[in-house]
């Protein structure tokens, strides 16, 4: 049987696209169906594109362990990848089919009337359209687990808070986040006590951009969201631009 749906596909393959009246009838799909099919195309592209930054933003080294495990589960994220890639083009191929009323694919339709016989031709392209990406998602994501990422340029990996860039730390190159999240600790020099409710001044030191804000009980302050690197700016109490009287820590960030 499987046989038969095989040759069928290779000699449809090399024929002449037939005409209207002997390919797909027409009314299969009526206006309503094409309206939700691009709906539902819509959403499961941004879906698609919100899992996939997701997989990279979180995506970390390449994971050591039992080389049967690592080739088996590789195995696995590939046939899931290729069966989704399968699943997403075969819907397409149908819309195709059925919009240009053609009978090169009509094996495809009668599957989806074999398998899916509840819900029409309509549920069925939505069926398989959603668990391919589904599928390719689940690949993607199982590549990136067990290879980590290291054909990407880590400067192009997206972070909670934007792109990373380089900067030199104490004769080692650090990687920060854009539009990062930086927290201070203002500490009394004499005293080495933290000093509450006094104004810290976040300053761009090659550029204008500044913020202020006053320190906690704890003698913190949090500047959220800065524009640029955090490298770029550096903090001061107010009328102690030189620190002479206050050192200004600042807390190693999470982001």
């Amino acid at each position: 049987m499987h046989h038969r749906w095989i040759l069928l596909f290779l000699v449809s393959g090399l024929a002449v696209p037939v005409s209207a009246q002997d390919g797909i009838p027409a009314g299969i799909l009526g206006s309503l169906d094409y309206g939700v099919i691009a709906v539902a195309g819509i959403i499961f592209l941004l879906l698609f594109f919100v899992g996939l930054n997701r997989i990279f933003k979180h995506a970390g080294t390449e994971i050591h362990g039992s080389s049967v495990i690592y080739a088996l589960g590789m195995l696995v994220a590939y046939l899931c990848i290729a069966a989704g890639s399968l699943l997403i083009i075969s819907s397409m191929l149908i819309l195709i089919a059925i919009g240009a009323k053609m009978s090169i694919f009509n094996w495809l339709i009668d599957v989806l009337s074999l398998y899916i016989p509840w819900g029409g031709v309509t549920v069925g392209i939505l069926f398989i359209s959603g668990g391919g990406f589904a599928l390719f998602l689940l690949g993607v994501y199982g590549v990136v687990h067990l290879y980590g990422t290291p054909f990407l340029n880590p400067l192009g990996v997206p972070t909670r808070r934007g792109s990373l860039s380089k900067y030199e730390q104490n004769g080692r190159t650090e990687l920060e986040p854009l539009n990062p999240t930086l927290t201070f600790k203002v500490m009394d020099r004499e005293q080495d006590d933290p000093v509450m409710d006094v104004k810290v001044i976040l300053k761009q030191m090659n550029g204008t951009r500044y913020y202020t804000k006053y320190t906690d009980f704890d003698g913190e302050v949090t500047f959220r969201d800065i524009q640029g690197y955090g490298s770029e700016y550096f903090a001061y109490v107010e009328d102690d631009e030189k620190r002479e009287k206050f050192r200004v820590l600042r807390k190693k960030s999470i982001d």
